[in-house]
């Protein structure tokens, strides 16, 4: 009859009390996915302003936390926006944005409308089942302020652009925010 060795069973003990007390969400970016949370994750638009003068290029960072941002932005600026979602109650499983412009230029005899949608972005999460992410960016989004009208017999009279943007946490709780850039000459 064959006897354990002691070394053997206190080094399977060891490492099976290390196994069921370790946390798998120790990493500051990663939250337990918990069993209820009633709040959806908090929405942030980060907009980049750059404007070029004679005095060289003056750049801004403003972040709009509202449900409805309307803002005013430069015709000769450069833009870019991104969304940045955060839940550290569950963690954010995705956030997508879409969107569209209208274009409207003023000539003889008529003026002309263009519009058109804006891409969707989106990034998806949905594989995490234990834990999940504190917070969730999208890639920064470049918006064409300048756009031209379609001749030099039109001349610019408004342009408009509006991005929906949603999150959802890993219980499925969604949050929606919009941001309504208007260009102005």
């Amino acid at each position: 009859m064959k006897t354990s060795n002691p070394l053997q069973i206190f080094t399977l003990l060891f490492f099976s009390m290390l196994f069921l007390t370790a946390c798998p969400c120790d990493d500051p970016a990663l939250v337990e996915i918990p069993g209820s949370d009633a709040s959806g994750p908090e929405l942030v638009w980060y907009v980049i302003e750059e404007t070029s003068g004679s005095g060289g290029v003056a750049s801004s960072l403003v972040m709009y936390t509202d449900a409805v941002n309307n803002i005013n932005v430069s015709r000769n600026s450069t833009i870019k926006v991104q969304l940045v979602a955060k839940d550290d109650q569950s963690g954010v499983k995705r956030v997508a944005t879409t969107g569209g412009f209208g274009l409207t230029c003023t000539g003889t005899p008529t003026g002309v409308s263009s519009h058109g949608l804006l891409g969707e972005l989106v990034h998806d999460m949905s594989g995490l089942t234990v834990c999940g992410l504190r917070e969730l960016k999208l890639s920064e989004q470049y918006v064409d302020v300048g756009m031209p009208c379609p001749s030099i017999d039109y001349s610019f009279s408004s342009l408009q652009f509006n991005m929906n943007g949603e999150a959802t946490n890993n219980l499925n709780v969604s949050t929606t925010s919009v941001l309504n850039l208007n260009v102005v000459e």
